[in-house]
């Protein structure tokens, strides 16, 4: 894919958004349900199965990701956890952007 065809414009080496690319192999997982939520991912090639479990049913597949998705936005909307399973369907490149964490509040009243 080329910068003209990417849906984000010519960022899709991540470093114009704060962002890393990361390679994964077939069947690697991206994360695990119940992980810190902290970054937003973009499949640039490959794809991503995303599974969830509960203590009573066994895993189900809740989305199956292409190129030009974005998956793990969870984290945008304040999910201090994720609430899905990652794993790599074929072999991939993501552009990974890491929320920023925010500052613990150190000042005082007096």
């Amino acid at each position: 894919m080329n910068q003209r065809d990417s849906p984000l414009g010519g960022f899709t080496s991540g470093a114009g958004l704060g962002g890393t690319v990361s390679n994964y192999r077939k069947k690697q997982n991206v994360y695990k349900q119940g992980m810190p939520a902290y970054t937003l991912f973009y499949i640039q090639e490959g794809g991503v199965c995303l599974t969830t479990q509960s203590t009573h049913q066994p895993s189900a597949v809740t989305a199956m990701l292409g190129v030009g998705d974005f998956f793990g936005e969870q984290c945008l909307a304040g999910y201090p956890l994720r609430t899905t399973h990652g794993r790599c369907v074929d072999r991939q490149f993501h552009s990974c952007y890491q929320k920023r964490k925010s500052a613990p509040n150190t000042s005082q009243d007096e």
